[in-house]
């Protein structure tokens, strides 16, 4: 799904919150021209997804 927004994943991980209910966490890293912005509001749109946050990385 990323991938087809333009934003390629670099990696994924994922977990269970046991104080949070169980709920699953998910961390991706992306690289992509495209304002972040647009991903968000695509994920966001996904079944069972609760909220997306974006924080921004610097370059290596």
């Amino acid at each position: 799904m990323t991938e087809r927004r333009g934003f390629r994943a670099c990696t994924i991980h994922g977990s269970t919150v046991v104080n949070d209910a169980g709920r699953w966490h998910l961390q991706m890293v992306v690289d992509g021209s495209r304002s972040p912005e647009t991903l968000r509001l695509q994920l966001e749109k996904v079944y069972d997804c609760e909220s997306v946050s974006i924080t921004v990385l610097e370059a290596a």
